[in-house]
């Protein structure tokens, strides 16, 4: 068991990710619930998109994933997580996306975010299907 200062550690710091948690997230939904003016409507669902796909794509499922094992890092992720959506944000602001020929780029970012996750989950299913064959020559050799 850990001892007591760890303990406190670990509850001062999941009541500062949740605390980041709040104040971040409610940023990103004011935010994305302001719109644009200038802005048509596709555009807006796309800055929209930009603000939550690093959560979405990539953050939320690595908390779910940490969940099991440490809670106050998967705290952590789900805290960060509209930070790099802000931040994903000023890539597709910077180069024009308002403008229908360069929405793409939107399209590359959420691509780029997904492949994380992606990456471990093609892992994840090679490391299955290696357990299974071994688990198979495993059970034919005690056959013989």
């Amino acid at each position: 068991m850990l001892s007591e200062p760890f303990r406190l550690m670990r509850t001062f710091l999941g009541l500062a990710g949740l605390a980041v948690a709040l104040l971040a997230w409610g940023t990103a939904i004011a935010v994305s619930h302001s719109g644009l003016p200038y802005l048509d409507k596709d555009a807006g669902a796309l800055i929209t998109w930009v603000l939550f796909c690093p959560a979405v794509l990539c953050f939320l499922p690595f908390a779910g994933m940490a969940l099991q094992r440490n809670a106050v890092a998967a705290v952590w992720l789900v805290a960060v997580a509209p930070i790099a959506g802000v931040a994903n944000f000023f890539v597709p602001a910077s180069l024009g996306t308002p403008e229908p020929d360069s929405r793409w780029v939107v399209w590359v970012l959420s691509f780029l975010w997904a492949c994380p996750v992606g990456y471990v989950g093609l892992r994840s299913l090679f490391a299955s299907r290696s357990a299974r064959e071994q688990a198979r020559r495993s059970t034919d050799e005690d056959r013989f």
